[in-house]
């Protein structure tokens, strides 16, 4: 893995922030490419020896079963072709997903791995704040809940540090039927925080 941004830095929407190793996967797009100009190749191949059975049938000089079979050979090269080229498109797409791109414009506030991971699908690769927004999951009981709603004014307040002001973003519908708690989301500007 290749790091192209870190912890603290600010990024734009679609960023590379890091690359996965693609040598094997880029090895066999090429290879895949191989197939589909050879795929081609035989469509080409296959549809002239198509033109020259109709001519020949229309002389005389061939039966309708080599129409046939010509016919088939043609519709056989096209379907490998359209076979080849979907395989290469799903290996153009694991290629272009070696790259960890930004989702949105924010803050890095955090990196979870390291060069020579091994990561896997859904693994947190980096935490970003979008747009310079930290979100807020505020566990409320359920008999102020109702007092919320989406747009109202928050303020957030944390020991030793000024209150910060968000905006309620949302209000779950639901309440955990065990704690009796419901969420409210806000967000509120990292340059408040710090």
């Amino acid at each position: 893995m290749l790091f192209r941004s870190e912890e603290g830095d600010d990024v734009k929407a679609g960023q590379v922030l890091a690359r996965l190793d693609s040598r094997v996967l880029g090895a066999q797009l090429r290879a895949q490419e191989a197939r589909v100009a050879e795929a081609k190749a035989n469509v080409v191949v296959a549809e002239n020896n198509l033109k020259r059975a109709q001519d020949l049938v229309t002389r005389g000089v061939v039966s309708g079963a080599t129409l046939d079979d010509r016919k088939s050979a043609a519709d056989t090269a096209a379907a490998r072709l359209a076979q080849a080229l979907a395989s290469r498109d799903e290996l153009a797409s694991r290629v272009a997903q070696t790259n960890i791109a930004a989702p949105a414009a924010g803050h890095i506030s955090k990196r979870s791995v390291l060069i020579g991971d091994v990561v896997g699908s859904g693994t947190e690769a980096f935490r970003l704040i979008r747009d310079n927004k930290l979100e807020l999951n505020a566990q409320i009981s359920e008999t102020d809940l109702g007092a919320i709603a989406p747009g109202q004014e928050a303020r957030v307040f944390h020991e030793g540090t000024a209150p910060v002001t968000g905006t309620v973003r949302l209000v779950a519908p639901t309440v955990d039927t065990k704690s009796r708690l419901g969420t409210a989301r806000s967000e509120e500007h990292t340059s408040e925080l710090q």
